[in-house]
This record gives C-alpha cells, sequence and structure tokens, in this order.
C-alpha cells in the first residue's frame, strides 16, 4: 500500500524513533496515539521496534482509551501497522483481531475505512 491513511505531514513524522518511544510511553492521549501510530508505520524498516509497538498496541490501557467515539489508542497503532504493510506488522493485525469482540471488530474496520485507503483486510493470513 503506498497511500497514506491520514496524519500527512503531521510534525510527530519528523520525530526520531527514541522521540516517539518517550512520547508513548509519558504523554497525554492524543500525542501517545500519534506517536504510536508513526512508531507502528516505522515497523516497516525498523524492525526492532515490533516488540514495543505489539505491546502497547495489545496494553489494556491503550485498547481502551477513545479519543473519539469509538477510536481507540491501539487503533492508530494498527493504522500504522497497515500502511507499514509487512509480514509480521499482518501478523500482528491479525493476533490483535482475534482479540476483539464482534463490535470491537466492526469499529476497527469502520475506523480504518474511513480514511482514503485500499487494500485494508484484516482477515486472517493464510
Amino acid at each position: 500500500m503506498n497511500q497514506r491513511i491520514f496524519l500527512e505531514g503531521d510534525k510527530f513524522e519528523n520525530y526520531s524513533t527514541s522521540d516517539l518511544i518517550k512520547i508513548v510511553d509519558s504523554s497525554l492521549l492524543l500525542q501517545r496515539a500519534k506517536a504510536l501510530f508513526f512508531l507502528a508505520k516505522r515497523c516497516k524498516t525498523e524492525e526492532k521496534i515490533i516488540p514495543k509497538v505489539t505491546k502497547k498496541i495489545f496494553d489494556s490501557e491503550n485498547r481502551t482509551a477513545k479519543l473519539l467515539g469509538m477510536v481507540t489508542v491501539s487503533f492508530l497503532g494498527i493504522a500504522g501497522l497497515v500502511e507499514a504493510n509487512t509480514p509480521k506488522t499482518k501478523k500482528i493485525i491479525s493476533d490483535f483481531r482475534k482479540t476483539l469482540s464482534k463490535y470491537e471488530y466492526e469499529d476497527l474496520v469502520y475506523f480504518l475505512e474511513s480514511f482514503d485507503t485500499e487494500n485494508i483486510s484484516l482477515q486472517e493470513q493464510e
């Protein structure tokens, strides 16, 4: 996937990976979510951060922390993994999807489809 989902031009995009990790570990809700999104996107080229990103996406606080409506901090992390679009990020998405209720899954799909993106698939990878 070459298209950007959202947050294009956001200043967080230019932050170093270490700065993003500091933000995702200790900042306010919106900053934490944006940092997680950009960290997740970097999983495409920085595989060493995959365990950190995975831990933050699966963290119960981030799974329940709502930004707006049904959108959680974890959902932004998943959006970043969708953009990274690697076999490893697809596996994380699949594992996360298995932990969601039917309604949470529908919310996640609705959130991701609300952006100008193509080929969104949260189905289990073969």
